[in-house]
């Protein structure tokens, strides 16, 4: 999966993912930005929310259960999506 749709802003790597995930966020206006991260499951169930500050993230998905996950980053003065982006957890 590359991130098309809204997730030209975010790249998660490694995808699919196994232990642990890495997100990079292009910057959109300076590197200093909060941000807040949804990770939903099938069906839109809310599975983690983090916040977190700058541009890179790195969680833990040992706990995930197998499937397809949507990771959505906010943008946490405005609450404007900044991008939206696909991951298979193995």
């Amino acid at each position: 999966l590359s991130g098309e749709e809204l997730g030209n802003n975010i790249n998660i790597y490694p995808n699919p993912v196994n232990t642990s995930i890495n997100v990079n966020i292009a910057a959109t206006s300076s590197n200093s930005e909060t941000y807040d991260l949804k990770i939903l499951g099938t069906g839109g169930l809310l599975i983690q929310q983090k916040t977190v500050s700058g541009p890179l993230w790195q969680g833990n998905t040992a706990d995930f259960q197998p499937g397809t996950y949507i990771l959505r980053v906010f943008n946490h003065d405005t609450q404007n999506l900044i991008g939206e982006s696909k991951f298979v957890k193995l």
